[in-house]
Formats: C-alpha cells, sequence, structure tokens
C-alpha cells in the first residue's frame, strides 16, 4: 500500500508541474504575440502619420502625382490601424486639383456612405459638384458639410465657398450685381485672391475686397 502511495503521488505533482508549464508556455507565447501585434501597430502608425504628412507637403505645392501616391500608401496602413477617412478624403481632394473628377466623384460618394456625418467628407461632394458646375447641388453639399463643422478655420472656409457657389450661379444668371456681392463675401484669404483674379480675368467681373 505504501509502494502504491509513493508511486502516485509523484505522478499527481508531475502533472501538476507539467499543467503548470503548459500554462506558464501558453501565457506567454500570448504575451509575444501581443507585444508584436503592439510593434505592428506601432510601424503602421508611424508609416502612415508618415506618408499622410509628405502627401499634405506635396499637395501644398501642386505635386499631384507624388501626393496620390503618398496618400495611397497611407490609406494602405490605415486600414491595418482602421484609419482610412484622412487619406481617403485627402485622395479626393489631389483628385479634384488635379481636375480627375471622375475618380474624385467615386470617392466622394464612398466618403458620404462611409462617413455620413463627417464634413470633410460632403465639403468633398460639393468641391466635385463644383468642378461637374452642379452648383445647386455644390451648395447644398457645403451648406451640409458648414452644419457639421466644428473648426472655425473650417466654417470659414465652407461660408466661403457657399459664397463663391452663390456668385458663379448669380453670374450663370447674369446677374452681376449679385455675383460681385458674394464674390466680395469670401473671407478665406487664398479663395479670394484666387476668386478677384480669375473673375476678372475671365469673367470680366471687378470684385472688391
Amino acid at each position: 500500500m505504501s509502494q502504491t502511495s509513493d508511486i502516485i503521488k509523484p505522478e499527481k505533482k508531475n502533472k501538476k508541474e507539467e499543467t503548470m508549464q503548459k500554462l506558464i508556455c501558453i501565457i506567454f507565447i500570448g504575451a509575444l504575440l501581443c507585444t508584436g501585434c503592439a510593434s505592428t501597430n506601432s510601424t503602421a502608425r508611424s508609416a502612415y502619420n508618415a506618408h499622410l504628412t509628405k502627401g499634405e507637403h506635396y499637395i501644398a505645392s501642386a505635386n499631384y502625382e507624388k501626393s496620390l501616391s503618398e496618400f495611397t500608401q497611407a490609406l494602405q496602413f490605415g486600414e491595418q490601424i482602421k484609419k482610412t477617412k484622412i487619406p481617403t478624403i485627402m485622395l479626393g481632394e489631389t483628385y479634384v486639383m488635379g481636375n480627375e473628377i471622375g475618380k474624385a466623384s467615386k470617392i466622394a460618394d464612398q466618403a458620404i456612405e462611409s462617413w455620413p456625418n463627417e464634413s470633410s467628407a460632403w465639403e468633398l461632394c460639393g468641391k466635385v459638384e463644383l468642378k461637374q458646375n452642379s452648383l445647386g447641388e455644390a451648395e447644398r453639399s457645403f451648406e451640409k458639410a458648414l452644419k457639421l463643422a466644428k473648426k472655425k478655420e473650417d466654417k470659414e472656409r465652407l461660408t466661403s465657398l457657399i459664397s463663391l457657389t452663390k456668385g458663379l450661379n448669380a453670374y450663370g444668371q447674369a446677374n452681376m450685381q449679385s455675383t460681385k456681392q458674394c464674390f466680395s463675401e469670401i473671407k478665406d484669404i487664398k479663395l479670394a485672391k484666387d476668386v478677384k483674379e480669375k473673375s476678372k480675368k475671365y469673367l470680366g467681373v471687378e470684385v472688391a475686397q
């Protein structure tokens, strides 16, 4: 009896040790996997931010080919960290500025479907419609964007875009007084300068600022 007990006890002890070792091994592997995920996410996040920054630099200097490349890569990394909104919309903005309106339109539709409560999605949509000369639709999109906007600078830019759209609509109706009035209400400095120069050159309209 004592011999049997002596044999059984070590076996029970060994099983406990084996179970404990397995548990430690599982925990250790899990920790390694989590560390790997965190490292991957960190790398993807860094690459995402770097490509966004480069893309914004290129779009500011009107280098649309390079900005498209950077925003496309930012989107690829953004998919890994579930941050696709900004690179998607910036791709659309780049296509608008590069006059690739068909591609911009598809992205604008995608943005509205994915982020219907995002001001920048409606702003992109308005810019596409403006390029398509759909002035009524553009104005409505800018109005939606304005309602959703939170930052002061975004509100000022959108208000200026609405004034621009109204001015172009008034010009289409040969209402020169209303055209000048709407254009003069554009407060965004860059847009106001551009409109003043182009309205005189292409429309023959003098805009007082």
